[in-house]
């Protein structure tokens, strides 16, 4: 008997890939997810913009990809027609101004400063940090700013020269700025209200978030009233399963979770 098609909302770094490097069996099993007629959305909290994510899967042969991210989360919860001052990766840049808002990109500043004066303060995970620039962003915290963090994940899953080991996350670097500017960041990734009110508004219903950690797509599962599966390809091991709540599901990858939802499991090898 065929299940109904349903809405998925799918992490990217440690469900699909890891790294540079796709796991194994994730694009046969979004293309068989895609074939049965089931709707996805893929939902990111690195803050690069949409557009890099949608190129990278489209190159392995994901079939129409929809993708958000943290960046543009961060754009919604700031608002248009306004001025900020962005610490984190190029695109993170791009995408705030292309959201109506004045973005000014930290690494074009002198390390030194002056301060620039601007209405918030956005942070995202970036992959070389100077600690000048880095204070630049607190220092206009501390002058009244706004500070929105894209999103809190303390580890980004990546997959190096010798093997699979975790870099700095955008959490990791916007602790630095909290704490060098004694104020706390407010956060619009998964799990927070930003990030569900862009699904909720772009996508509509979820009956299943697919991810690697339980605090960040656990929670957003929760908020979004969704099954969460959990996987042990990116960021949780199995000593670190949670009970209370326990993921609706735990598999190895994400293809062990579409086999067993559309009702494969054990029929694959």
């Amino acid at each position: 008997m065929t299940k109904p098609a349903a809405r998925w909302v799918i992490d990217l770094d440690g469900v699909v890939w890891r790294g540079t490097d796709p796991i194994e069996g994730s694009v046969e099993a979004l293309c068989r997810l895609f074939e049965a007629g089931h709707s996805v959305l893929y939902f990111t909290n690195h803050a690069e913009s949409p557009e890099i994510k949608i190129r990278r899967l489209r190159g392995m042969g994901v079939p129409e990809p929809l993708v958000i991210t943290s960046a543009e989360a961060a754009a919604h919860l700031c608002g248009v027609n306004r001025r900020a001052l962005v610490l984190g990766e190029p695109s993170l840049a791009q995408v705030i101004r292309d959201s109506g808002i004045d973005a000014i990109f930290i690494d074009d500043l002198p390390p030194d400063g002056p301060v620039p004066s601007v209405d918030a303060v956005i942070v995202g995970a970036a992959t070389n940090w100077d600690r000048s620039r880095t204070g630049l962003a607190a220092d206009a915290i501390r002058d009244g700013a706004m500070f929105i963090g894209t999103n809190s994940d303390p580890l980004f899953p990546f997959t190096g020269e010798f093997g699979p080991r975790f870099l700095p996350g955008a959490g990791a670097l916007i602790s630095a700025v909290e704490t060098t500017a004694g104020a706390r960041a407010t956060f619009a990734g998964k799990p927070y209200q930003p990030a569900a009110d862009l699904v909720t508004s772009r996508f509509g219903h979820v009956d299943y978030v697919v991810g690697d950690r339980d605090d960040t797509d656990g929670g957003f599962a929760r908020r979004l009233g969704a099954a969460f599966a959990l996987v042990m390809s990116g960021g949780t091991s199995r000593e670190q399963i949670p009970s209370d709540p326990a993921p609706e599901m735990v598999h190895d990858d994400l293809a062990a979770v579409v086999d067993h939802v559309l009702g494969l499991a054990g029929s694959r090898r």
